[in-house]
């Protein structure tokens, strides 16, 4: 049996994310919503929560290798720098 915490179709994580981090997923959906897919979306989001590579691999039933590469595919499509900590630039592009 798959475990899986969290799916694309997830609906309730959002609204969580959005009632704890000041409308995070909804600002993030209106800035760059047409740059990112739900599965960079979410680990946006659980970036946000601070969960750890690790533990998104966990929720989400990714290897920790998928991450890396999500967040390196997040950081190319926003064009953020490589060396910044992800949750640095999330309060860098939303607070700036």
């Amino acid at each position: 049996m798959e475990l899986q915490f969290f799916s694309e179709k997830d609906i309730y994580l959002y609204p969580v994310i959005d009632s704890l981090y000041d409308n995070f997923h909804a600002r993030l959906i209106e800035r760059f919503g047409h740059l990112l897919g739900e599965r960079e979306v979410q680990l946006c989001c659980l970036l946000a929560a601070g969960f750890s590579t690790k533990e998104i691999s966990v929720v989400t039933n990714q290897s920790p290798y998928t991450v890396y590469q999500r967040k390196s595919d997040i950081r190319r499509k926003l064009r953020m720098e490589v060396f910044r900590p992800m949750q640095f630039l999330f309060s860098y592009l939303f607070f700036v």
